[in-house]
């Protein structure tokens, strides 16, 4: 089964406008990730028994994993489903989205860049 079949099979639903989201009392963590998919206009997700992944940014047939976390420090066990995910898929570089400073784990197959949410809102194309 592709990622692409896995991510259809339970679709999640975000407001487009994420202060919709906001009004209707979600939480930071949800708040967060609604800002990102209205942002990144992200359209899929990938589920596998207990592992998932936030976001699959599909850009020239490329595909960009994203992972939110309303958190400041990352530990091990946040960065376990990207670590699962890139190298099963062959996939160089994922990103997790963060309220920490900016870094980057280099593996021997993967890249993860752990980016703050302020700076990745500047950087996304408009």
């Amino acid at each position: 089964m592709s990622i692409f079949a896995t991510s259809r099979k339970l679709q999640r639903a975000y407001p487009y406008w994420w202060a919709l989201a906001y009004s209707y009392g979600a939480g930071e963590d949800k708040l967060m990730e609604n800002i990102v998919a209205s942002v990144a206009d992200a359209e899929y997700y990938w589920r596998k028994n207990e592992k998932e992944i936030d976001f699959l940014l599909v850009k020239e047939r490329k595909i960009t994993p994203i992972e939110v976390k309303n958190k400041e420090e990352l530990s091990k066990d946040d960065l376990r489903h990207l670590k699962y995910f890139l190298p099963k898929y062959k996939i160089k570089e994922g990103h997790i989205i963060y309220r920490g400073e900016e870094s980057k784990i280099d593996s021997d197959n993967y890249i993860i860049k752990l980016i703050p949410l302020w700076k990745w809102l500047l950087t996304m194309e408009q």
